[in-house]
């Protein structure tokens, strides 16, 4: 099983971080690795996949930015095999007011052709979902079984898909790729 990194960057959600592990994602395949300490654990150790309740953590990554915690994903990532090479999750500020979280996503080279016209691999993208969500989003990025339907949607259509608060429409998104409306012309499209 490949973990996704979870970091919490705010201390107002520290206290949602064991709730979000505990969710059931209805994913098999999905886990969280909680990020504590910037060295990471040693290479015997594993992140830790599950918190209980007033469980504590180290917090490291309080008042982290985006960036740094992309940076400590991709270079975890290279050092262990059983994480997410470009997907990870960050708990923040506003996360504990409306239990959603940013999932980011980072598509390589051969996702390219895929992506819209202003944007390019190797870069991160965010995906603010509820947090039950996060599992069934990581999946369309992961287990695509065509690319050119589900980036569509989740890169193309992503605005149209977004609420006036930031939420990404999961549920629309993925009603869109199973009905085969993903595909859009560029030009159609800006």
């Amino acid at each position: 099983m490949t973990h996704c990194m979870l970091f919490c960057i705010a201390k107002e959600a520290k206290a949602f971080v064991p709730q979000v592990m505990a969710t059931e994602t209805g994913v098999s395949c999905f886990s969280y690795a909680l990020a504590e300490s910037r060295h990471g654990p040693t290479p015997e150790q594993a992140f830790r996949d599950s918190l209980q309740e007033n469980e504590t953590f180290e917090r490291d990554f309080i008042g982290a930015s985006v960036d740094e915690c992309g940076a400590w994903t991709l270079d975890q990532a290279n050092k262990r095999n059983t994480l997410h090479h470009n997907i990870m999750v960050v708990l923040d500020a506003r996360s504990a007011e409306d239990q959603t979280v940013t999932l980011w996503f980072y598509p390589f080279e051969p996702e390219a052709p895929f992506l819209g016209r202003d944007q390019k691999p190797n870069t991160w993208y965010p995906f603010r979902v509820r947090y039950s969500n996060v599992g069934r989003l990581a999946v369309q990025f992961t287990d695509t079984g065509n690319p050119s339907e589900t980036y569509s949607v989740l890169f193309r259509r992503k605005g149209e898909l977004t609420c006036d608060n930031g939420i990404f429409d999961l549920d629309r998104a993925i009603e869109l790729i199973l009905n085969g409306e993903g595909i859009i012309l560029q030009e159609d499209h800006y």
